[in-house]
């Protein structure tokens, strides 16, 4: 028991990937930088960041957050993507984003309210009918 609690406490602090023992460490950079929140062990192996590459991380994520408005602006203009909020079905207001409506699709949302109650569910069921 204490043995593999130890191994444990040794894969935290040396944040390496089980399988073939790279050192590489796993997607916890993020979290690394958040101080005491992230994991104590997991802080031991923080990338020390020149401030240039600190900018060019910050200008690609930027970069990367505009092409994808860009891509939900260009989606909504082509109809790709509707957008339909606060419809109140089956007793519960429901924040709706439809991509290209086929019946499955609404009988899959109907299913996924997880309606209160048989009628409730029935009555979804023919809201959504009538929209589609």
């Amino acid at each position: 028991m204490l043995r593999s609690n130890f191994l444990r406490l040794c894969q935290r602090t040396f944040s390496t990937k089980r399988s073939g023992g790279s050192a590489q460490s796993t997607n916890h950079e993020a979290r690394d930088r958040t101080g005491p929140r992230g994991r104590v062990g997991k802080r031991l192996g923080v990338e020390i960041l020149t401030e240039q590459q600190e900018r060019e991380r910050r200008r690609i994520k930027t970069l990367e957050r505009k092409a994808l408005k860009e891509k939900v602006k260009n989606e909504k203009e082509s109809g790709l993507r509707k957008s339909r909020t606060g419809k109140v079905i089956g007793g519960k207001k429901l924040q709706m984003r439809v991509f290209k409506v086929k019946s499955s699709t609404v009988a899959e949302m109907v299913r996924n309210l997880r309606a209160r109650g048989r009628a409730k569910l029935q009555r979804a069921e023919t809201k959504l009918r009538k929209r589609v």
